[in-house]
């Protein structure tokens, strides 16, 4: 895939004509948007003695996903590993063993989590993120592995087209958001995929769609949302969202039908209230007049108190 577009506008990728707030932006650019927009981080300091985290700017997923097709392991692994002993060099990476500082990663951690010794398949994965000095780092990623406990994963939100300025274009939004009729009750994205496991609910909940006059044509899990992303979701996923079991997928419609309209509107103000925390603002955007906390505002304000609060733990 030829990537030069996207990486374009430090990872916006493409403007959208006469859209001055959207670019047509990859899925798997969070890495440069977090990079530009944590550089003017009133907050960064440029002596390490006094810092609190440490972001190590390497672009995790595009250097995975640049080596994959390299069937010799030790090549394909070579730059993690020079990146992890150059880093672990520094003076400031031994002050808490790695604890306090952090990578991102835009694509999804299998992709650097293959094991030391490989068996089975090989899908094109790198250990980067199994190396012995890096276990002890923070990983944000747009899709994390819940079931492997080290490194500590985190979720960051996938970056959408939007990408506002100021405070008056994430309003704007919001308002239109606010005010869009909307003509149908739910909506499908994703596509069958007769070699998971999952395809048979794939599968039902695009039947569903086809054959109902309220569906515009996502099969979930609590992983996918409620446990991936919870720096940037409200605590109680019922104020937002509706979670239907895989029992019930059939009965997908009675159930939203079933939601009065006053707890409709509830849930949707709500998620109207989300957007400015899961949006990547512009990288170029003036922090007085944008006024708002965005995802990188947010991972770096709680990777600041995970960082505290382990520091607190080590010291009982």
């Amino acid at each position: 895939m030829e990537m030069c577009p996207y990486v374009a506008n430090r990872g916006l990728g493409q403007p959208i004509p006469q859209r001055p707030s959207w670019y047509i932006t990859s899925e798997f650019m969070s890495e440069l948007l977090f990079h530009a927009w944590a550089e003017t981080h009133p907050c960064r300091v440029y002596d390490p003695d006094i810092a609190r985290i440490f972001y190590i700017p390497f672009y995790t997923g595009q250097y995975v996903s640049s080596v994959k097709e390299e069937n010799n392991l030790t090549r394909r692994d070579a730059t993690g590993v020079e990146l992890a002993a150059y880093v672990s060099k520094f003076p400031s990476f031994h002050r808490l063993g790695g604890l306090d500082h952090f990578l991102i990663m835009g694509s999804r951690t299998w992709e650097g989590l293959r094991a030391e010794n490989l068996t089975g398949v090989d899908f094109g994965a790198n250990r980067i993120l199994r190396l012995p000095k890096f276990s002890n780092l923070t990983i944000l990623t747009v899709d994390s592995d819940l079931y492997i406990k080290r490194p500590v994963q985190m979720g960051i939100p996938y970056p959408s087209y939007f990408h506002p300025s100021t405070l008056d274009e994430m309003v704007s939004w919001q308002e239109t958001v606010r005010h869009t009729k909307r003509t149908l009750l739910f909506s499908y994205i994703g596509g069958v995929r007769p070699w998971s496991m999952s395809a048979e609910i794939r599968s039902k909940l695009l039947n569903l769609c086809k054959s109902s006059d309220h569906c515009a044509a996502i099969e979930c899990e609590k992983d996918t949302a409620y446990n991936q992303y919870p720096w940037y979701l409200p605590k109680h996923p019922d104020e937002w969202s509706v979670f239907i079991e895989p029992d019930h997928i059939n009965q997908l419609e009675k159930v939203l039908k079933r939601i009065p309209e006053k707890k409709i509107k509830q849930m949707r103000e709500v998620v109207i209230e989300m957007i400015p925390r899961v949006t990547y603002v512009h990288p170029n955007a003036s922090r007085d007049e944008i006024r708002l906390w965005d995802v990188v505002d947010v991972a770096l304000a709680e990777l600041t108190k995970q960082v505290k609060l382990a520091q607190h733990e080590s010291m009982k």
